[in-house]
């Protein structure tokens, strides 16, 4: 865990890294790739070591690698680039901490791609259980991953109970609102452990109420305005969710219904760091219409500072957590 300038956490944390969403204007790529050691001499690892484990994204050998990093004895940042790695050595980090940080969690991956394996998102979530003092921000550009988590934990009782875990495919249940489709959640030469109607109504019914932690806040990443108007955070209100609109790359028509501004806590703008060519600058009315929008909807906004030359001073920095 490291102290942070990013102005809404205090510190970052990060047991995974790398992406495959391969976003132009990505910062975390760009670190990565100017630390990162893969494939170079210089790099201390080769894989084979007793502490690294090297597979492929859905075991297919045309798709990225990806690795398991359980010691790091030469303290390589990115030892694998930006390939998706889990550094599971860092896990007890936030425990070591006693005093309450604002943690932002994955801030050099998207933990919740279709590619991170259920296990690493699990391990991570046991990690800040243990570690309660903290507040945990996540973000991510796949929110109905988020949905998911809920289904897993909330059958996981009941897994437990029928030591069946082999056949319940989590993965496969796209969206926590609708959740009468928890009866298609096995393969269907195994939907006989799911026949009994009563089992049924008793996942379905602790999936209803299953809740996320009150210290975490789950975060999804909007830049332009299809994504905005596609939206799908999967959650309804099992959890408290922020909206991050960064880069912004066009003009964004946000609206909220009553759903999300029961759970939407905050919405966080900015522009495009760095200096890529092509890097687009926000207009100040993109940012008014977005500042209105929460206004009308009563949620914070959070303008961060790359926005000051562009909204003025002073800049409307509203949060939900204390940093």
């Amino acid at each position: 865990m490291k102290k942070t300038n990013i102005e809404w956490c205090d510190t970052t944390w990060n047991p995974i890294t790398g992406c495959l969403h391969d976003c132009p204007y990505c910062y975390a790529h760009g670190i990565a790739r100017r630390f990162g050691t893969f494939g170079e001499e210089k790099s201390a690892y080769e894989f084979g070591d007793d502490f690294i484990e090297e597979f492929h994204v859905n075991n297919d050998i045309n798709k990225p690698i990806m690795a398991v990093l359980h010691e790091n004895p030469e303290k390589e940042p990115y030892p694998f680039d930006f390939f998706p790695t889990f550094h599971r050595y860092r896990l007890n980090e936030p425990a070591k901490i006693k005093k309450s940080r604002t943690v932002f969690v994955g801030s050099m991956a998207d933990i919740f791609g279709e590619w991170i394996p259920d296990e690493w998102v699990q391990e991570v979530f046991k990690a800040c259980e243990a570690a309660p003092q903290h507040t945990y921000l996540f973000l991510t550009k796949n929110p109905t991953r988020y949905g998911r988590i809920v289904l897993h934990e909330a059958i996981n009782p009941y897994v437990k109970q029928t030591n069946s875990l082999e056949h319940i495919k989590i993965h496969d249940m796209m969206n926590i609102d609708d959740i009468r489709a928890v009866k298609n959640m096995t393969h269907q030469e195994n939907r006989i452990r799911l026949q009994n109607e009563g089992y049924k109504m008793s996942v379905m019914k602790s999936a209803q109420n299953w809740m996320f932690p009150n210290n975490m806040y789950l975060g999804v990443t909007i830049t332009t305005n299809k994504q905005a108007e596609k939206r799908n955070y999967g959650l309804s209100s099992r959890a408290q969710g922020f909206l991050s609109i960064e880069p912004i790359e066009e003009k964004i028509n946000l609206e909220f219904d009553e759903k999300e501004r029961g759970f939407i806590k905050l919405v966080i703008v900015g522009a495009e760091t760095g200096r890529r060519k092509g890097k687009i600058i926000p207009k100040r009315e993109w940012i008014a219409d977005i500042v209105n929008a929460c206004r009308t909807a009563g949620i914070p906004v959070f303008l961060k500072n790359n926005l000051a030359e562009i909204w003025g001073e002073p800049l409307i920095q509203e949060l939900p957590w204390e940093v």
